[in-house]
């Protein structure tokens, strides 16, 4: 008798993938930085960061430049140039610049070049503000006004970054910002401006304006006095009714409230009322 043995076929299998071309890329050049915006106060150190991973390069080209009405090179060819040379450091190639000015403020570049690679540039941005704090503002307060006249008293600081706000003090109290629509006052903390829509004689003191914007310390101008009088006008209307009995205070827009112990009455002032 003859043996039959059966084998077991095998189907073939799959071809494999086949292996990624030569030189093609796993990890091409990344470049990134992990604070696109810095914020650093002026003459304190600005830490530029920028982080690279390369395919094949160790030891890529490393460059910042420096952006304004024209690039210019901040660290080229392994040294810093211009007004960086001997004020900053590199580590990687993360930049560190000392004792920043308004002149370092601006946009930054990190270029990273990596011949090697497939993918051989890569580059991020970095945007530098300096802030600065105020100066001692100046300030524009009248030493004198009469009754009843609008009055503005006027602060500001140009050298500040961000803008600074401003208060305003009388006989170092702080005046607040009124709440009702019927005030005798207006203040702008934006633009420095104190308005009073018409003063009166309990407005006399001395005035001073505090400039701050969270940078340093608030400055403040020098107090100043002002002294409200009454306009002439009003005086002689209050000698001749005084003569004829009767007691006058001032009212705001040239107005005098007058009174005796028959009468309480308003007069309003006008050139005719003289004659």
């Amino acid at each position: 008798l003859t043996s039959l043995f059966y084998l077991p076929l095998s189907l073939p299998s799959s071809p494999p993938s086949p292996p990624p071309p030569p030189g093609s890329p796993c990890v091409p050049v990344r470049v990134m930085t992990n604070r696109h915006n810095v914020e650093v106060e002026e003459l304190k150190d600005a830490v530029l960061s920028c982080i690279f991973f390369t395919e094949v390069d160790q030891k890529p080209r490393i460059e910042w430049k420096k952006k304004g009405k024209d690039v210019s090179f901040v660290f080229y060819n392994g040294k810093f140039k211009g007004p960086f040379e001997g004020r900053a450091t590199i580590d990687g190639a993360t930049v560190t610049l000392k004792r920043v000015t308004q002149e370092d403020a601006g946009e930054y570049r990190c270029e990273i070049s990596a011949p090697q690679d497939t993918v051989s540039l890569g580059e991020t941005n970095v945007t530098l503000k300096v802030l600065v704090p105020p100066q001692i503002p100046l300030c524009e307060i009248p030493s004198s006004a009469v009754t009843g006249s609008v009055v503005q008293l006027r602060c500001r600081d140009q050298q500040g970054i961000p803008p600074a706000t401003y208060s305003w003090y009388k006989d170092n109290k702080l005046i607040r910002a009124p709440h009702h629509a019927n005030a005798t006052y207006l203040v702008n903390s934006r633009t420095g401006v104190l308005e009073f829509k018409a003063v009166t004689k309990e407005d006399t003191g001395q005035y001073r304006c505090l400039a701050s914007n969270g940078v340093g310390q608030s400055k403040t101008c020098e107090g100043k006095h002002m002294t409200i009088g009454v306009d002439l006008n009003e005086r002689n209307h209050m000698w001749k009714l005084t003569d004829l009995g009767y007691k006058c205070s001032s009212l705001p827009k040239q107005h005098l409230r007058c009174t005796s112990f028959t009468n309480d009455f308003i007069l309003m002032l006008t050139p005719q009322s003289m004659a």
